[in-house]
């Protein structure tokens, strides 16, 4: 099943390419943006911080609204808000993409 989740979003992420008129310029925010989300998140989705959701069992959908909700200023805990202001409409789909395969990887070792 994580599979499939993980074609779609990777299908995001095409799309989100297609979308950004430099994909330079989006791969590299994009590196900035994800490098610090394992730190607290963990590897494989699995926080080893009591006060740090773990991601990886959480629904897809759930953790779109959640960035977007971030974004927007309608959740509001820090360093999360922060890190979701100038987030276009394609970036939490590639984020939790990326995420989505990472914790596969890990797992799958």
């Amino acid at each position: 099943m994580l599979s499939l989740f993980s074609t779609y979003f990777v299908g995001m992420v095409v799309l989100a390419l297609v979308l950004v008129d430099d994909t330079r310029a989006f791969a590299a925010g994009f590196e900035e943006r994800i490098g610090p989300c394992p730190a607290c998140h963990g590897e494989t989705g699995q926080s080893e911080t009591p006060e740090v959701p773990s991601l990886g069992a959480q629904p897809v959908n759930f953790l779109l609204i959640q960035i977007y909700m971030f974004r927007e200023k309608l959740r509001q805990v820090e360093p999360m808000t922060a890190a979701a202001q100038g987030l276009s409409d394609e970036e939490p789909a590639a984020i939790l993409c990326f995420h989505l395969q990472a914790a596969a990887t890990e797992s799958s070792r």
